[in-house]
């Protein structure tokens, strides 16, 4: 699939996914997939990330390499280094 076919199906499936919604403002071009692609948008809005799942048959953003750029922190990560102080 091209990225133009994508960006097709991407904006085609915020219409169906969405039909209440005026969502014009999140359609997609061949550049915003290219900049998709180059990792220069890692998490795109939900509506898009949806959209996105919907036409690449996607369950979750994880199996589109896509990821919140702002980190949560697990206890573990928080803990003690090793050898402690």
């Amino acid at each position: 699939m091209s990225r133009s076919e994508l960006a097709d199906g991407v904006n085609a499936a915020l219409d169906r996914l969405y039909p209440r919604r005026n969502l014009t403002a999140h359609y997609v071009d061949s550049r915003w997939i290219g900049k998709l692609e180059r990792g220069e948008h890692r998490w795109p809005s939900e509506e898009r990330r949806t959209a996105l799942r919907h036409v690449l048959g996607a369950t979750t953003d994880t199996q589109l390499d896509l990821y919140s750029p702002r980190r949560t922190y697990t206890s573990s990560a928080l803990a003690e280094p090793a050898g402690g102080l």
